[in-house]
């Protein structure tokens, strides 16, 4: 199947649209300003990207034509939609809340308040939680997809952000800003287990898609570091472009795409070697960054 990477570019107000057999950039899509995450749904056809203007746009991906535009709480800043593409969830951290979008209308359907200043967010591969780091709070809220509602409230590091959650769902890994190190929270337990270091701020993470390893921007030290999931252990450093962010997988997990913020580049790591083998040129300020087959 076809594969397409897609970059929002916060400071050039577009989406770059990747082509991952030629590692080109084939189409560039314009967004309300400030565009910061996205996420795609399962199948492929719909993009989902939240900006500042306090709304989520939807994307026909064949066309690569705006569709919709949904109005949600105070500066979403992430995304995530749930494996059977039902709901996609916002979290807006200007008014510490989740925002619950129906993907078949288009249409908030509810709210979930969780901590103070909810930044990024992860969905367990059954649908069923959605675990979402609270920055200012420094907790991660827990969400039951069935309820929308909070069932539990997990401490954690100062000033957590990125978060990932492995693919056979028994582990969640959180960036954690203020503390220089990923923690690991056993999913099932909704606790804290344990944490690596890195010696430097962590921006975001995420898991490969065979969950073996756990790929980490650096942001101030303009790298990736690898965490093997099977020790918790740091394997390798892989050195990218200028402030590195976002990370996305392709289809077979053979190649990652790691948003460059001060660089305006995608630096494209081959997971076999770790290392960078590809600089691809986007728009000003690309942060986030979602992948799929279409």
């Amino acid at each position: 199947m076809p594969f397409n990477a897609y970059v929002t570019n916060a400071g050039s107000n577009t989406i770059s649209v990747i082509n991952g057999r030629t590692g080109s950039v084939v189409a560039t899509i314009p967004t309300m300003p400030n565009p910061n995450k996205s996420a795609l749904a399962p199948d492929g056809t719909r993009l989902y990207a939240s900006n500042v203007q306090d709304a989520v746009e939807v994307f026909d991906t064949a066309t690569n034509t705006l569709i919709a535009t949904i109005p949600v709480g105070l500066n979403p800043v992430g995304m995530a939609i749930t494996p059977n593409g039902a709901r996609a969830y916002v979290p807006c951290s200007g008014s510490d809340n989740v925002y619950v979008i129906d993907t078949a209308s288009n249409t908030v359907i509810t709210t979930v308040n969780v901590g103070s200043h909810p930044m990024l967010l992860a969905i367990t591969p059954d649908g069923g939680r959605v675990f979402v780091t609270n920055y200012v709070s420094n907790t991660v809220s827990v969400i039951q997809t069935l309820t929308n509602s909070v069932s539990n409230t997990i401490p954690v590091g100062v000033n957590p952000l990125g978060i990932t959650i492995t693919p056979d769902g028994s582990k969640a890994y959180v960036a954690i800003n203020g503390g220089f190190v990923t923690q690991i929270i056993d999913a099932a337990a909704e606790t804290v287990v344990g944490s690596v270091s890195h010696g430097s701020i962590p921006e975001d993470v995420k898991a490969s898609p065979d969950g073996s390893r756990v790929y980490v921007s650096i942001y101030y030290q303009n790298r990736v570091d690898v965490i093997l999931t099977s020790t918790n252990q740091l394997i390798a450093s892989i050195a990218v472009e200028t402030n590195p962010v976002g990370i996305a997988f392709n289809c077979g997990g053979t190649l990652a795409y790691v948003t460059n913020y001060g660089s305006g580049t995608v630096s494209v790591i081959d997971v076999l070697t770790n290392s960078a083998v590809q600089s691809i040129p986007v728009g000003l300020n690309p942060e986030g960054v979602t992948t799929g087959c279409i």
